[in-house]
This record gives C-alpha cells, structure tokens and sequence, in this order.
C-alpha cells in the first residue's frame, strides 16, 4: 500500500530542505506499512464479532415466508371467538354470583348457545378458582338460573360454588333406591337454588368416581329421580331412586 499523497509531499520537502535522507525515508514507508496492515486486521476482526453465525442468521425473503408459514398458525386454525362480554358485573355478597351480557359475533343456532355456554362456564370456574384458591376445578359447579338468548344477546346471571359429594353412599339395589350427601361451600347453606340444582343433578352427583359404596354395588346407568332433599348445615342429604 502506497504513502497518501499528503504524506509523500511532507517527506520530499523534508528531503529537500536536507533534514531527512534516504534511510529515514524508508523507515517511514515501512511504519505507515505497518500501520495499515494493522487497521485492515482490526476491521476484519470487529466484522467478525458482528456476523451471526450461519444458523441464526435471517433468510432470504422466500424462505423466511416458507418458514413463517410453517411455524405460525394459520388464522382459519385458530378457535373463532363466538361472542364478546358486554357486561359482566359481580354481586354483593356471599354467593359467587355475576349478571352478564354477552353479545354473538355471529349467527346463533342450538349447538353455538351451547358452545357459548360451556365456555363462558370455565372461564366462570377458572375466575371463582383463582378468587378462592381453588385447586380442584371438578368440585366447581356453575348454575345458571337466568340464561335468556334474544337475538345475538345472551343476557343472564350465573351463580358459581363448590359441590361435594360424600365419600360414601348408601344404594339398595332390591329397591332402586339410595342416600348420598353433598358438601356445599358456606355460602350455598340452605338456599332453595342449591337444592334445585342438586335434584337436576342428581346423576351427574351419584356417578362421581370418587364416591365409594358402603354395598359394594354401584347404582346402573339411567334416569335418577329425587325423594326428597334435607340441609344439615351445609351438607344436603338427597334420597333417591333410579327409573
């Protein structure tokens, strides 16, 4: 690499005026060598530390539109959002319960109420869970005493709480009939809703997995029908019969 012009004309007037000779000419050339060999090495090094490795380095346009396509869900794979809560408003008091409206993005038939339904119970659960430290989601129950459909809005009130069936239960199988118990949460003590709720249910409560049978024999399959339901505090004891 040759001296700058700049550099050169300084070193032919030093030449010139005698203070300088060949020799310290030389050296000069040799030094500014020197220094450029070393500036073009520390640019290759920082350009170095600067360049991701090939791996994780972006692709060209084509291929990062492959990958994308490919790593991303498309928008017709994602769950379509049925309805938007318009309102949704806590009650005062013991009972876990919330007036809401919700309003359909789109047509509403049979089987989208019922879609609407389950899903605005979870996240009902999921809400009462985390209120309460609720661990066991399976004993959260939601009723819903008002659930009216009129045109694309759903306008009702939803009462959540913890239902327990008793560990054990008493069924005869001569004469179809059996007694369980339920544990509610404090606040449910009593209420008619509550006992409303549990003769509707009553199935869904005597087939629970983790009851066992002090006769060994587990209720059949079909309709259950209620006797009669009595509060002991907040345990409702239910006789029954199955059909």
């Amino acid at each position: 690499m040759s001296l700058s012009y700049a550099v050169a004309t300084k070193l032919k007037e030093m030449e010139d005026a005698g203070l300088i000779d060949d020799r310290m000419i030389a050296l000069a050339k040799q030094a500014w060598e020197t220094r450029k060999a070393n500036l073009a090495s520390r640019s290759s090094a920082v350009v170095a530390l600067q360049t991701p490795p090939a791996a994780n380095r972006p692709q060209p346009s084509g291929s990062q539109t492959q990958s994308a396509a490919i790593s991303s869900p498309s928008v017709e794979s994602r769950p379509r959002r049925l309805y938007r809560i318009v309102e949704s408003e806590r009650e005062s008091g013991e009972v876990f319960a919330r007036r809401f409206v919700l309003e359909l993005l789109d047509d509403s038939d049979v089987s989208t109420e019922r879609a609407i339904r389950r899903e605005y119970m979870q996240d009902l659960k999921l809400d009462y869970a985390e209120t309460y430290g609720t661990r066991n989601l399976d004993s959260v129950y939601v009723d819903f005493p008002v659930f009216s459909v009129k045109g694309r809005r759903i306008e009702g009130r939803a009462v959540v709480f913890t239902a327990t069936p008793s560990a054990t239960m008493d069924y005869d199988a001569s004469l179809r009939r059996g007694r369980m118990t339920v544990r509610f949460n404090s606040a449910v003590r009593g209420a008619d809703w509550a006992r409303a709720w549990a003769r509707m249910n009553i199935e869904t409560l005597v087939r629970d997995k983790n009851i066992l049978l002090t006769t060994g024999e587990r209720p059949p399959e079909g309709q259950y029908r209620s006797l009669g339901e009595k509060w002991n505090g907040d345990i409702l004891e239910i006789e029954f019969e199955t059909e």
